[in-house]
């Protein structure tokens, strides 16, 4: 998937917002794919990039990278406001292929807990705002 914009949407209580995901062994290239002035009420989660779905494990020792690990990049979310019913979500990449070049610029979040992030690289959060409600 390359070269999508989302953009002047609402959502309201939907189960997901904004989702990419993509588990080994389906993996390919997501970039370019640009989030911008999106309203979203009561979600859960607000922000969901993950390499590993259905499940996040707790401990993840890697494998080879293959033509069919997934790997995102340029990943812009600009003007986003969200009030989430948990947490506002997470950015889970893989060992063997961290998330790099997100962008969260003037993203607006309220939520019972944070944003999880990890395995990933070079994530600006300009003008940002994550927190507890």
């Amino acid at each position: 998937m390359r070269n999508l914009p989302v953009q002047d949407c609402t959502f309201e209580g939907t189960r997901h917002g904004l989702r990419i995901s993509s588990p080994r062994g389906r993996g390919g290239v997501v970039e370019n794919i640009r989030f911008s002035d999106i309203t979203m009420k009561e979600v859960d989660p607000a922000i969901t990039i993950t390499c590993d779905h259905p499940r996040v494990p707790k401990d993840d020792p890697g494998q080879p990278m293959t033509p069919l690990t997934p790997f995102f990049r340029k990943i812009p979310f600009i003007n986003i406001d969200a009030t989430c019913t948990r947490d506002a979500g997470m950015i889970v990449g893989l060992p063997e292929s961290p998330i790099p070049a997100v962008v969260l610029y003037h993203v607006r979040i309220g939520a019972r807990a944070g944003l999880s992030i990890r395995y990933a690289a070079s994530i600006p959060l300009n003008g940002t705002q994550i927190g507890a409600r």
